[in-house]
């Protein structure tokens, strides 16, 4: 995993609630929180693979940066931003 992957990955549920809303509980498990209506969208918030998606509609992967870039339309800085608030990280831990 990346740094900025490693960063993240711990704060994943709480980062796919605030992005996403609540998963789909028809197609959840404990490491993976599904969204829409087939469960297509697929945020891995626990296990090895915690913080990274994979949307398996359009076949787009990544971390959570990623993901806020797409969700959100954000540029690089944007997400990282967006994150180190949500997530309530300090200067000293993102640097």
């Amino acid at each position: 995993m990346g740094d900025l992957t490693e960063r993240y990955a711990p704060h994943a549920r709480d980062v796919s609630r605030s992005l996403l809303g609540k998963p789909n509980r028809d197609f959840n498990n404990a490491d993976d929180w599904r969204y829409r209506p087939n469960g297509s969208l697929c945020v891995h918030v626990a296990g090895d693979r915690a913080g990274r998606f994979k949307d398996f509609g359009s076949g787009e992967e990544g971390d959570l940066v990623d993901l806020v870039m797409r969700e959100k339309n954000y540029s690089i800085a944007e997400a990282r931003k967006w994150l180190d608030d949500r997530c309530r990280l300090s200067p000293e831990q993102v640097s």
